[in-house]
């Protein structure tokens, strides 16, 4: 899968010549969530588009620092806080993917989160549509990362379990839950828009091929239902949110 991912997203001008070296970032769209700055002191994964604009930055410490800003971008091929690359590259597991030192994953039926191998948390989404910090019992590294089980890319989206990191139109990018509600929203011009959020939901988009990682064991009937009757129930209608004063978080 890293041979494959390596030949169709990883350009010239960003890919390392050595050989055995695959880039730590999942593509999605014009956007990338990214392992970043391989010299600095601490470890950060990014949420960033191609603009060079980046939305969110996730830190070992826990902690996390919005948008907008040009640095920790995992499209910059020039500075040094840009994308890393390793040998181990992207791996899925059970309802899962490990991105260099850190792992998306869903915990349970209501929680995924985004923490850093040696413990801390730095983002759980709850099925809610809120966000939460630092708290550690919600650490992906509680247990081994196992088979790819329901858990892949495809062109537009990351599905992680009942969960979906999607790009919605040229400008935004969800996440959400497959019950109905989106914890947050990135946008191409850096800022971040804390859910609960009625529009922009990931599960709107058509089932894809997965491009990496494994969708066995998703409930494809289930997802199913549940999109047609959350389309035909609240029928939103999404606006260009560039356009709208938001606050960042």
């Amino acid at each position: 899968m890293n041979g494959y991912y390596f030949q169709n997203f990883c350009s010239v001008d960003s890919c390392p010549s050595s050989t055995g070296k695959y880039p730590d970032f999942i593509e999605i769209g014009n956007w990338r969530i990214a392992h970043i700055c391989e010299t600095c002191d601490h470890s950060h994964l990014s949420i960033s588009s191609s603009n060079i604009k980046t939305s969110q930055i996730f830190r070992d410490t826990g902690t996390i620092h919005p948008g907008p800003r040009s640095d920790f971008n995992g499209w910059d091929a020039v500075s040094s806080t840009g994308p890393t690359f390793s040998s181990q590259g992207i791996t899925f597991g059970n309802m899962a993917v490990q991105i260099s030192d850190w792992r998306i994953r869903q915990i349970d039926n209501t929680h995924m989160s985004v923490s850093h191998r040696n413990g801390n948390v730095a983002r759980i989404y709850r099925s809610d549509g809120t966000l939460h910090g630092n708290v550690k019992i919600f650490s992906g590294w509680e247990s081994d990362l196992g088979a790819p089980t329901c858990a892949y890319l495809t062109e537009n989206y990351l599905q992680i379990g009942d969960w979906r990191f999607a790009k919605m139109d040229e400008f935004h990018f969800s996440v959400s839950h497959k019950a109905g509600k989106i914890a947050v929203l990135y946008r191409t011009d850096g800022i971040v828009i804390s859910g609960p959020w009625p529009d922009f939901y990931a599960w709107s988009l058509p089932n894809a091929d997965a491009i990496m990682g494994s969708n066995h064991g998703c409930p494809a009937t289930l997802i199913s239902t549940l999109v047609s009757n959350k389309l035909a129930t609240d029928k939103p209608t999404q606006k260009n949110l560039l356009s709208e004063k938001t606050t960042s978080q």
